[in-house]
């Protein structure tokens, strides 16, 4: 239990970084909000369950962690003057974290691992947003593995087309996209081929959302169609992003280092007739083909798979 945790922001930023930030704030990522003048103060209550000892490789194993954040709740009955009058932005927020994660010992060389994580943010303040960092992200070496670290989303919602689709591929992943929900899950087979020495396949599912639906970018710059990032019970399951993939683990005993190739499923954010892209995977260079006139090809596309290397386990 944290009982109280208290920051103030102030950020001098260039012309040049503003307008980065605010070009960024238009594809949907409110980085913009780690740099305003600002008051955060939370209280945050978490429980652990690990009556396994989780990690260790002999045995099966259970482990669950729980989290409540309150960020502002005192503000509700105490109008803290000193920051208004400074100009500082005072969030009110709450978020919740539940993870569960599993070890089924099959036999001495071979494990089963499977993981459930999710999360939600709720702004309830005058700003209607979070801090930054309160936001949640799919995608990278310890989530949805065939996406790049924290572009997986926001729903069924396009990136921005790339400007290099020779480089590239179809999509420019150079954004973060933050949401206010997440949902997603891994199962992992793990075995040992010799030595120290270990193999892997993996299958990942998730994505994140908003609890409202922002208004998709339009243009030149993007796909011709739009899609949803509202968390939908109707919906929300058709928008999973889906990976699969493999790796090697080099078991050092103090150490394991890592490395695992995410390939891309199932893509919510392309149309429904091509979301399924798992006979299209390229391991070396991205390729999406065009038409006379420059226009691409969704059905020629060749998508990267993405390189992970990281220490330890991905959960």
């Amino acid at each position: 239990m944290t009982p109280i945790n208290l920051n103030v922001i102030r950020s001098t930023t260039s012309n040049k970084f503003n307008d980065l930030l605010d070009t960024l704030q238009l594809n949907g990522n409110n980085l913009i909000n780690s740099f305003k003048p600002s008051f955060v103060s939370s209280m945050l209550f978490s429980v652990t369950w690990n009556p396994n000892n989780y990690g260790n490789t002999k045995t099966s194993a259970f482990f669950l962690r729980a989290q409540v954040e309150s960020g502002g709740t005192l503000f509700n009955f105490y109008s803290p003057t000193y920051a208004t009058n400074a100009g500082l932005t005072i969030y009110k927020y709450l978020r919740f974290m539940l993870e569960m994660k599993k070890t089924v010992v099959l036999d001495k060389n071979t494990v089963l691992a499977y993981r459930f994580n999710s999360g939600m943010a709720y702004s309830y303040g005058s700003s209607r947003s979070l801090p930054y960092e309160k936001y949640f992200f799919a995608g990278g070496s310890n989530g949805v593995r065939a996406w790049r670290p924290r572009r997986l989303g926001v729903g069924s919602n396009p990136p921005k087309l790339s400007k290099n689709t020779a480089k590239d591929g179809l999509f420019d992943y150079s954004f973060e996209k933050p949401g206010e929900i997440l949902i997603e899950g891994s199962v992992e087979l793990r075995k040992k081929l010799i030595g120290f020495l270990s193999g892997a396949v993996f299958i990942d599912a998730g994505n994140v959302w908003t609890f409202k639906q922002y208004q998709p970018q339009t243009g030149s710059d993007y796909p011709a169609w739009t899609g949803n990032t509202q968390f939908r019970l109707n919906q929300f399951y058709k928008e999973f992003g889906i990976g699969t993939g493999f790796g090697l683990r080099f078991d050092f005993s103090f150490l394991v280092l890592r490395l695992d190739v995410g390939i891309k499923a199932y893509d919510p954010a392309r149309q429904p007739e091509d979301r399924f892209i798992l006979n299209k995977a390229k391991f070396w260079k991205p390729y999406a083909g065009t038409d006379p006139a420059g226009v691409v090809n969704p059905g020629s596309l060749r998508d990267p798979v993405i390189y992970n290397v990281g220490i330890g386990y991905p959960f």
